[in-house]
Parts: structure tokens; sequence; C-alpha cells
């Protein structure tokens, strides 16, 4: 019966492939669920299948891909990790080339979902394997991958070796797509790590150029939201709303999903500075409903914050402390931490109202955190 059942999700997958060539994109999550199940029943049947575990992990990888372009990052993820999951199952765990290229698709999708813990597990073992089979390729994106879970753990000097291990690869390949994310990536070093703005901007300004000679409109869309965010850092808050629309519009034209957000939050902190307070509330819910369409709990968890810092500044105490007490609970529960950051926060906020005792517990846990 299970082997019947597996013959049935072969056939209507090879409908499929031959009845929706023309629009297959929009098919490749229904195509891989089919390969999948067809190999799974035959597995259960104790057939490890190994071609046609092969087949659904090809078909797995590029609906992954798909939803990487959509930025529909958890599906992405849950795509790739079913992945890995046949692979291992399939007993093909000893195809490297096969298992680096998972968990290098699996970094490409997970570090956009802060979640760097994840992301220099997979690029330990790349970065281990991959020059023992020649894939440079493979090499370049871990050391850049790297670089970029590094940041956002704040760890400068790691973040910049491997960049710049990435970036002399990327050279030698002459990888110019690898070199423009690598420049990216640069530009994050160097204005959150570094603090050196007008350095930053020329980074994310080659950025952008290089990327538009690729024709990589999200990449456009991503480097011009960072543009944004750090012109406005620097204070040039008339130049930084004509290109932060500018990278909202680029956003939306190409699906680039995570650079909306950026953008929409760099106007709500423009909003918040020039005293529109419903657009500045506005703007920020926006951004946390995006922020949870993309599944990144960490990224939810600062929007929430900062909106209560709004509130806070307004003097809307029960809002902000009802934002911050969220974002707290966001972040226990997904990243499984106590977030120094919004425990700053809650201290002024309980300061702001004239709870001192609640307001030193908290400012005592985020010394605590910082220890």
């Amino acid at each position: 019966a299970k082997a019947a059942r597996s013959d049935k999700h072969i056939r209507f997958a090879r409908w499929l492939e031959t009845t929706a060539a023309e629009t297959a994109d929009k098919f490749l999550a229904v195509l891989a669920y089919h390969y999948e199940q067809a190999w799974r029943y035959r597995f259960e049947t104790g057939d490890k299948a190994v071609d046609l575990a092969r087949k659904a992990i090809d078909a797995l990888r590029a609906a992954g891909g798909r939803a990487l372009a959509l930025r529909t990052l958890p599906e992405g993820r849950r795509l790739t990790e079913r992945a890995l999951a046949i692979l291992r199952n399939a007993g093909l765990a000893n195809d490297v080339p096969l298992l680096l290229e998972l968990l290098t698709n699996r970094s490409e999708i997970v570090k956009w979902m802060t979640q760097p813990a994840v992301v220099l597990e997979d690029t330990e073992t790349v970065l281990r394997l991959a020059p023992t089979i020649g894939r440079d390729d493979l090499l370049a994106r871990a050391w850049l991958n790297r670089a970029f879970a590094e940041y956002e753990r704040e760890r400068l000097q790691p973040a910049e070796e491997a960049l710049s291990r990435a970036l002399e690869l990327f050279g030698k390949r002459g990888d110019r797509q690898g070199e423009a994310d690598g420049l990216e990536v640069l530009g994050r070093i160097i204005e959150g790590l570094r603090g050196k703005l007008s350095k930053a901007q020329i980074a994310y300004r080659k950025a952008f150029d290089l990327y538009r000679a690729l024709g990589d409109g999200q990449g456009m869309a991503r480097t011009m939201a960072r543009l944004g965010r750090c012109v406005l850092n620097g204070g040039g808050l008339s130049d930084a709303r004509q290109i932060l629309v500018e990278a909202l519009t680029l956003a939306r034209q190409h699906h680039e999903r995570i650079s909306e957000t950026n953008s929409l939050m760099g106007l709500a902190v423009l909003a918040h500075l020039t005293g529109d307070a419903p657009e500045a509330i506005r703007l920020h819910q926006e951004a946390i409903a995006m922020m949870q369409e993309l599944g990144d709990p960490a990224g939810l968890a600062g929007i929430r914050r900062h909106l209560g810092m709004h509130y806070l500044r307004q003097g809307r105490l029960d809002e902000a402390e009802r934002e911050m007490q969220s974002a707290r609970a966001v972040y226990r529960e997904h990243v499984q931490a106590e977030p120094v950051f919004i425990l700053r926060s809650l201290a002024e906020v309980y300061l702001a109202k004239g709870d001192l005792l609640t307001a030193a517990d908290y400012a005592e846990q985020a010394l605590a955190g910082v220890d």
C-alpha cells in the first residue's frame, strides 16, 4: 500500500512538471511536497530509495530558493530542513558536496531571521569540509555568512576577519555578486560596530552600484535602506527621507520585505523626530506586522521596544510598558535569553512611572546580563 502511494505521488509530480512547465515556479512547493511524500512512503517500506531521495531534495531546495526570493523565510527554512532530514535518513550524509550546499542554503535563509547561532554552527561544518572537496565557492559564502552572524552578535574582530577572508575569495573567483554582498556586510560592520557613519555610507554606495550593475533589485533595496538609516543616524533628516522613500519603493518593487521593514522603521524614526506621533505609531505597527510575517522574533522584539520608547518620550507610559513587556516576552520565548537592551528600557519606563523598586530591579538585571 505504501509503495502504491509512493507511485501515486510520483505520477502526480511528473504530471505537474509536464503540464505546468511554463509556470513551474508557482508550483515548486507543491512539487516538492509530492516528491517528498513519494520518498517517505518508499522509505517506510525499508527502501532508502536514494535516487528518489535526491529528486525530493532537489525539489525542496528549489522551493526553498523561491521562498528566500519571496522573503517567506520561515517557509524557506522549513523546506531546507526537510531536505536535510531526507539527506540524513536516506544515508546521503557522506555526500559532502550536497550536505554543504544544503547547509549553505539554510545559512542564506536563517541569517535574515536573526539566528546567528544556527549560522555559526552550519558555517563551521562548511569551513571544515569545503576545502577537502575544492569548493571555494561554498567556502567564500561560509565566511561571508559567518561575518554576518558575528556582526549580529556584535563581535567586531571575528566579523572583520571572516569578511576579509570572504572578500579575498570572491576577488580570486571574480565573483561580483559575492563582492557586492561583502560590501553590504562591510557597511553594516563599519556602521554598527565601529560607528563610522561616513565610511559605512561609502561601502553602502559601492555595494548599491555593484548590485545595480548586476541587476540585483533586492540587493539595491537592501543597501538603499541601510544607507538611508545610516544618513538618518548622522542627522541628515532631509536626505534620509528621500533615500528611505526610494528604498521603500525599491523594496516593494522587488519584493524585498526585509528592506521594506527597515525602510518603514527609518521613516518611523523620522516621524518621531519631526513630531508626527500618529505617523510614527502607524509606521511602527506596519513594520511590526511585516516582521511577524518574516518570522524574526528578535527583530520583532526590537521594533516593539522601539515603539515603546516612542510612547515613553510622548509620556504615554502605560502603552510604553505594554510594548516593552511584549518585546521582552517575544525575545525570551524565541531567543531564550534575557534581552539586556529591553531590560534597560523597562527600567526607564518604571522610573518614569515613579516605581523606583521595579526600575532598580530591571536595571540590576540589565547589568547582570552585560556581565
